[in-house]
């Protein structure tokens, strides 16, 4: 069980505004979130091409100290009363969970925990707006997480054409994301299916430790979008990534531009153990 605050960003008619406007807002945040905060948040929320994938999730730290885990999706139904009187096509409605650091820490710098175990994201108008009227101080989030070996589905994420080398590779530059992240780098997951994307990262999650897993701030889905470096270790798309210097991870052709400087044994060694155990749960153990 733990406490969050959160954040809703979405396009609402002035009558369902905080400031009486319409168009794309903040529509509610607890109150405990300071305005620069808000603030804050709210910049990570705002760009989302709805249209071309259907949910796209955020890892990042604020300035804080607070981490921020949210999740954005496309309206398929317009409500006209609410969202906008016109109707139109493209609206989104994005929510996101404040974490204290330390309640944080409980959960193993894990946030597939909250996304996989807990279902914690509202992401329907009626819900938001009842939200938004009763100005709840938090909200208490419960829910059992799984064993560790419940928690990796190995048939899920296909290793099928990955090479040994490019896989240990692509866990080397998971092992080194504090710094990647700290230099403006960023890994580049391309993919004709956002689901992979998430799949991957759900993976990698998984049999990294704590210390490793909090460095790993990711966005799924930046296409149609102008990423801001020194943000997410990771992000996600159908086109190549733009930022300069950026790792590019091609996970349909199974290949990426990235070679470690100090290599480590310890995540080699573990790098080699998840890729058989999906070679073996795909039956693919004989093949080489």
């Amino acid at each position: 069980m733990i406490s969050v605050q959160e954040l809703f960003y979405s396009r609402v008619e002035a009558s369902y505004s905080l400031t009486g406007k319409s168009g794309y807002q903040v529509v509610y945040h607890s109150p405990g979130l300071a305005a620069a905060l808000v603030r804050e948040v709210e910049t990570q929320l705002r760009c989302f091409s709805g249209k071309e994938v259907e949910i796209r999730y955020q890892f990042f730290h604020l300035s804080t100290g607070q981490v921020a885990v949210a999740a954005c999706q496309n309206l398929d139904e317009i409500d006209t009363q609410i969202v906008d009187r016109a109707g139109r096509s493209g609206p989104f409605i994005a929510h996101a969970l404040v974490i204290e650091a330390d309640v944080f820490e409980m959960l193993e710098s894990n946030p597939f925990w909250l996304i996989d175990f807990a279902d914690p994201f509202v992401l329907d108008v009626p819900t938001m707006i009842e939200t938004q009227q009763s100005k709840p101080i938090a909200r208490i989030i419960e829910f059992d997480v799984p064993d560790a070996e419940a928690r990796v589905d190995y048939t899920v994420f296909d290793i099928q054409d990955w090479k040994l080398a490019d896989f240990t590779a692509l866990w080397l530059a998971t092992a080194s994301a504090r710094d990647l992240v700290a230099r403006g780098q960023v890994i580049g997951l391309q993919s004709e299916e956002a689901f992979d994307i998430i799949e991957l990262l759900r993976l990698l999650f998984a049999h990294l430790s704590p210390v490793l897993r909090s460095a790993l701030t990711f966005n799924t889905f930046v296409d149609n979008c102008q990423p801001l470096p020194g943000i997410y270790w990771a992000m996600g798309g159908y086109r190549r990534n733009p930022l300069s210097g950026a790792i590019h991870v091609r996970l349909d052709r199974r290949t990426l531009d990235y070679r470690a400087f100090q290599p480590d044994r310890d995540i080699e060694l573990l790098a080699e153990q998840v890729y058989q155990r999906l070679r073996i749960a795909q039956g693919l153990a004989d093949e080489q």
